[in-house]
């Protein structure tokens, strides 16, 4: 079976690739958290953008498209909310999206 389209996530990743002849591949990014785990790392610095972000998949005409958004939300109060509960380096990772490093 072919698949026309592979959605990935869980990841601050943003993509959309388009294989010729094969299927488009979309990871909108991550939505309010531009880095994972209990202790951010640095390989996820370049990355350097604290937004929210989704996509909006559509078909039309028999084919696949798919469009990127950034949105701002509240990260200042995030980042607070993380060095009250003792996670420090969170701050900068919520803050601007990278790792001090």
């Amino acid at each position: 079976m072919r698949w026309p389209v592979i959605l990935c996530g869980h990841s601050p990743r943003k993509s959309v690739t388009q294989i010729p002849d094969g299927p488009l591949i979309l990871n909108p990014g991550t939505v309010g958290c531009p880095v994972s785990g209990d202790n951010p790392v640095a390989h996820l610095r370049a990355f350097r953008s604290p937004h929210a972000r989704y996509a909006i998949l559509d078909h039309r005409r028999g084919h696949w498209t798919a469009e990127l958004f950034a949105l701002p939300y509240d990260w200042d109060r995030a980042a607070r909310r993380a060095v009250e509960y003792g996670a420090r380096t969170w701050h900068s990772a919520l803050t601007v999206g990278a790792v001090p490093g």
